[in-house]
């Protein structure tokens, strides 16, 4: 061990003290304008991320209500349906729209979610990266259950056999299988963040609320439907969306406010280094 560090250090520690001495060193000034600019070039980023928020929010509450007005508000069972309910689902035109729309809302969801995680980075660290890993699981569970029902929409044009009924059966019971663990991982992801965003004050508080108002909304359409309470999981399924809308037309205003305070953060900086110049 001593050797290697000897090999690293140049041989002897007045060697690496020597190394030490030729870094280039700051002051105060030129260290806090360094600090400055790595922590305020999200600028862009937020004012992107936030209009794609308020899409996705509005992207979302379009494709519950195409979904509500195909399927009706207590369209979802406890039960397992039969191949004939999938296969009339499938048919039913406010599903695809529904479906398209669940599809947009993906290139929305992407860059809100990086926003957002740029911004809790930067103040809660550990529960940002937690958070961020969860949603990144589920997300990538929900593109593949979405696909998978995109490539049943797509069997479902012809008549309905022996043979579609069987794939339809077991498609659903697959997408079913992936649903739960990514519902699971998107309340951690909620939990995580909205417990480190209620950390900050005003906006950002009152978002963090929202977050955790989803959770709430899970586990009451959770227990709903694991009692067998159809009514019970629709009204949670309702709540969920309505938590989730709010939720991420709130995120928008909030990097959209993030990016303003980071521009006049940038801008006051900027003045900072020409003052000093001017009083030298």
């Amino acid at each position: 061990m001593f050797v290697g560090f000897q090999f690293l250090t140049g041989g002897t520690l007045p060697a690496m003290f020597e190394q030490f001495s030729k870094v280039p060193k700051l002051n105060n000034l030129e260290y806090e304008n360094l600090f400055e600019e790595e922590t305020m070039n999200f600028r862009g980023l937020f004012k992107v991320s936030a209009w794609c928020a308020i899409g996705y929010a509005a992207v979302n509450l379009a494709s519950y209500v195409f979904s509500v007005s195909a399927n009706g508000f207590f369209g979802a069972s406890s039960k397992a349906p039969s191949a004939e309910r999938i296969y009339a689902m499938l048919q039913l035109k406010g599903n695809h729209i529904s479906l398209r729309l669940d599809l947009i809302s993906y290139f929305l969801l992407i860059p809100s979610l990086v926003g957002l995680f740029a911004y809790l980075r930067e103040r809660r660290p550990g529960r940002a990266h937690l958070g961020g890993a969860f949603a990144a699981f589920a997300l990538l569970v929900f593109f593949m259950q979405t696909a998978m029902y995109s490539t049943a929409v797509g069997l479902a044009r012809g008549p309905l056999t022996d043979s579609l009924r069987e794939r339809l059966v077991a498609m659903d019971l697959l997408a079913f299988s992936l649903m739960l663990p990514a519902l699971y991982s998107v309340a951690i992801s909620n939990l995580l963040w909205g417990l480190a965003l209620r950390t900050q004050t005003r906006l950002a508080r009152k978002t963090g609320n929202l977050f955790l108002g989803q959770v709430i909304g899970f586990l009451i359409a959770n227990a709903g439907f694991m009692a067998g309470q159809d009514v019970i999981g629709n009204v949670g399924i309702f709540l969920n969306i309505l938590a989730l809308v709010a939720s991420f037309a709130s995120v928008g205003a909030l990097l959209r406010e993030a990016s303003k305070e980071d521009a006049q953060a940038k801008t006051g900086v900027q003045v900072q280094p020409r003052a000093a110049s001017a009083s030298a």
